[in-house]
């Protein structure tokens, strides 16, 4: 992080040095500096039980050459602490987006679409693999949590009901919502949301060349929406 840091200032600094190079005919008497921020009614703290799942060292000699590699599932918490009762939802993002590989999760079920796969990374072009993510039980304010799903490009939120409902992509928030209103994001101050993460592996004609190390290489952002 501290060698990003230096990579955007330095730019900033060769700036500067080219503006006080120049003539006093083009200097500036005045110059404006925006002051901005969002005042919210209350702030929440995500945090994740665990920075990193790792597979380990996965043998090539277990994978195929013509069929994806579902590996393991793996469960990962996501915590929310709002500092008040706050309406709020979860989004997900895939650091590793536009790698995922096509085909990969029909492996886990034939009737998941590609739209909801993560990638893996590539290597020389081409592509590890995917994953997928899905909802497991959620704790909203010491009870049992009513899941709620709404696609960013929706109007509306809907109970999720069963397991297909379940899986998340990028563009799907999770909210929850009280048996009064069950369709209704309601205000939360905690929640403990577990999450799935199942890797699929490409099929070996198509990974990179295994004559050294693959790295499996997914990220995956979780965020709080203040709605």
């Amino acid at each position: 992080m501290k060698f990003a840091h230096q990579r955007i200032v330095t730019p900033l600094f060769v700036a500067l040095a080219a503006a006080f190079a120049t003539t006093s005919a083009l200097a500036a008497e005045s110059v404006d500096l925006a002051v901005k921020g969002v005042i919210r009614p209350s702030a929440c703290n995500v945090s994740v039980s665990t920075s990193e799942l790792d597979f380990g060292t996965i043998s090539a000699q277990t994978l195929s050459e013509t069929a994806m590699t579902v590996l393991e599932s793996r469960p990962v918490t996501v915590n929310v602490a709002c500092d008040a009762d706050t309406v709020l939802a979860i989004s997900t993002a895939d650091g590793r987006a536009g790698t995922a590989q096509a085909g990969a999760l029909q492996a886990i079920s034939a009737s998941v679409p590609d739209s909801y796969g993560y990638g893996l990374g590539e290597v020389a072009g081409r592509r590890i693999g995917a994953f997928a993510v899905t909802l497991g039980d959620a704790t909203v304010d010491g009870a049992a949590g009513r899941r709620l799903r709404k696609d960013t490009n929706e109007s509306r939120w809907y109970a999720i009901t069963n397991q297909a409902d379940a899986v998340i992509r990028t563009t799907r928030w999770t909210a929850y919502a009280s048996a009064a209103a069950p369709t209704t994001p309601m205000p939360v101050s905690t929640v403990s949301q577990v999450y799935t993460i199942q890797p699929v592996i490409n099929t070996t004609a198509n990974l990179p060349e295994l004559t050294q190390g693959i790295p499996m290489d997914g990220q995956l952002t979780f965020t709080v929406q203040y709605l």
